[in-house]
């Protein structure tokens, strides 16, 4: 912290003149930065990702190490310093350098912006897969000794987010859902037995017009369930993903690995349609006898023409009413290989996946933090830009508060609707 020389005065308040001096030399407003250290100590994090760095600087010309680079840039993210800038009025910071085990007073100063902005525009691709695969793999390993091998079943959640973005910035693009222009990361989630606790494991960032239908997340997807296996082998595997993952390249992966069992949302079609009409029939009746919202559910067998087999798909067939009172259909489709009811699959298997938006929710309003700002873990991140390959703390250890809860859309009053289970043929 920077030296302050004021002098406050109090001249009429006591009998004798006292003076108030803000001269304390060496002081710094990032205590808590301490326990931060313990919790790295403790999971040897840093010190992981240090280990995936080849150092191929002069030797006689090194004055930092690259696991104190390292430290410096993740202690300072985690402390609320994202711009490498900061560097400069925290390099002589005594909390910083106790961070970094020097001495508060006499240790040498930390590394210069200039230093920083070097050593990040060092990691390329390579390192960035291994410093991913390190990182996931310390979160992997941290559940495996908190539970001690019991384990049923894992569940693994990936959603994209928005992080707008302003002025010419490398790969921002416009997106029409989200209607800013931003980039695109996408997060994945675990999540154990019946847990409401879910732990941020994946970060991939991507450009603003990304699609999650490519080969890129079925490779990122292929590496994690990989890591999970490997480190619950006897556990199923459930897999929980919006409509925009579908496509014939994901849906022949997940039907090639053994226990694993999937729901993926299915936009609506022509064909979907027809399907759901009979079962919307059924709950117009409904709802027209209640004056309620209703929902009836079923299922079919649907290929699309670009599927190779056809495929159990759940319908929700849902009337709902909106602020004027007028009901609309509200159909709603969802790809699964389990074998539950289609009530059950819905609600219980795909619904529960909304509890993830309120986690990167949460991440949106982090103290100092931005999506972007997240590991790029297992995958590579758009190359180009430098802050692309920075390496984030802030995803290894996040879990979830199981106390929050979303709110119910303004025009759908699902706690009410009757509910009906047919199939469709």
């Amino acid at each position: 912290m920077e030296k302050i020389t004021q002098r406050l005065i109090f001249p009429e308040v006591f009998a004798k003149p006292i003076h108030c001096q803000f001269d304390e030399p060496h002081s710094s407003s990032d205590g808590g930065a301490l326990l931060l250290k313990a919790a790295d100590q403790k999971l040897q994090l840093t010190a992981a990702l240090a280990g995936c760095l080849v150092d191929g600087r002069q030797a006689t010309k090194v004055k930092h190490s690259l696991e104190d680079l390292l430290r410096q840039r993740i202690y300072g993210l985690a402390s609320g310093y994202a711009d490498a800038n900061d560097a400069a009025r925290l390099a002589h910071d005594p909390i910083f350098k106790l961070l970094l085990d020097r001495s508060p007073i006499a240790g040498p100063e930390l590394s210069s912006q200039p230093t920083l902005s070097r050593f990040e525009n060092s990691i390329g691709s390579k390192e960035n897969y291994r410093l991913a695969l390190a990182l996931a793999r310390s979160v992997i390993e941290r559940q495996q000794k908190r539970l001690r091998g019991k384990v049923r079943h894992v569940t693994i959640d990936l959603d994209p987010t928005d992080d707008p973005t302003h002025g010419q910035q490398q790969f921002t693009f416009f997106n029409a859902h989200y209607d800013t222009y931003c980039y695109l990361p996408l997060l994945g989630f675990l999540s154990f037995n019946d847990e409401p606790e879910q732990y941020l494991v994946t970060a991939l960032l991507q450009p603003g017009n990304a699609t999650q239908k490519t080969g890129v997340v079925v490779g990122l997807l292929d590496r994690l369930v990989g890591l999970v296996r490997a480190a619950f082998p006897q556990a199923t595997i459930k897999l929980r993903l919006d409509g925009g993952f579908a496509c014939p390249e994901m849906f022949d992966y997940l039907d090639s690995v053994p226990r694993l069992e999937y729901v993926c949302g299915l936009a609506k079609n022509a064909v979907l349609a027809r399907k759901a009409e009979p079962l919307l029939v059924a709950a117009r009746k409904l709802a027209q006898q209640t004056n309620q919202s209703a929902r009836v559910f079923g299922e079919c067998r649907y290929q699309a023409k670009s599927w190779e087999q056809a495929r159990r798909v759940i319908i929700k067939a849902e009337i709902v009413y909106n602020l004027r009172g007028e009901p609309r259909d509200n159909p709603r489709f969802v790809v699964t290989n389990q074998r539950q009811t289609p009530k059950f699959i819905y609600k219980k298997a795909y619904c529960s996946r909304g509890e993830i938006e309120n986690r990167i929710k949460e991440l949106h309003h982090w103290p100092g933090t931005r999506p972007h700002q997240l590991p790029p873990l297992l995958g590579q991140p758009v190359s180009g830009a430098a802050h692309r390959r920075r390496l984030r703390a802030h995803a290894g250890d996040q879990t979830a508060s199981p106390t929050h809860h979303p709110g119910p859309r303004p025009s759908l009053h699902p706690a009410r609707a009757p509910v009906q289970t047919l199939r469709a043929h």
